[in-house]
């Protein structure tokens, strides 16, 4: 079990630049690293048993993996941005645009290995029940404690 102040310490470390943190849940073991999104942005990436497969985070994949609705980032996009649904219907009428565009109302969902904030994290994390800190920027925690 994590203690309260053991995940401000994660969090304030998660914050930095340079940050690696192990976890063990059940049988897995998850990471989580800073790593480059873009040329001007980061992102905390959260690691599975030391890979990430995007398709794991894709409910319609034969990848799927339940677990990843646990540790990762719920993502979601509408088929159709609000302005082009209002244009659409404006053309066709409400049950015209509904009768053509049978996926006018969808939204896509899946499931994204990376978190823009250690806050976010820490919050997902937090709700995992048996989650045990394994290390901490590549020193083990019960050899420091």
């Amino acid at each position: 079990m994590i203690s309260n102040d053991q995940w401000k310490d994660i969090q304030e470390k998660l914050a930095r630049s340079f940050v690696s943190v192990q976890f063990r849940w059940g049988d897995d073991e998850i990471s989580v690293q800073r790593v480059s999104v873009s040329e001007n942005k980061t992102a905390l990436a959260v690691y599975l048993n030391g890979t990430i497969q995007p398709g794991k985070g894709l409910p319609d994949s034969d990848h799927y993996d339940p677990l990843v609705e646990k540790i990762w980032r719920k993502r979601s996009k509408a088929a159709y941005s609000p302005a082009k649904k209002a244009k659409i219907e404006k053309t066709f009428g409400k049950r015209g645009a509904r009768q053509t565009f049978s996926n006018l109302d969808k939204t896509f969902e899946w499931f994204d290995p990376t978190f823009n904030t250690a806050a976010s994290l820490v919050r997902q994390f937090k709700k995992l029940e048996n989650l045990q800190l394994l290390k901490l920027n590549g020193v083990d925690v019960e050899a420091a404690a």
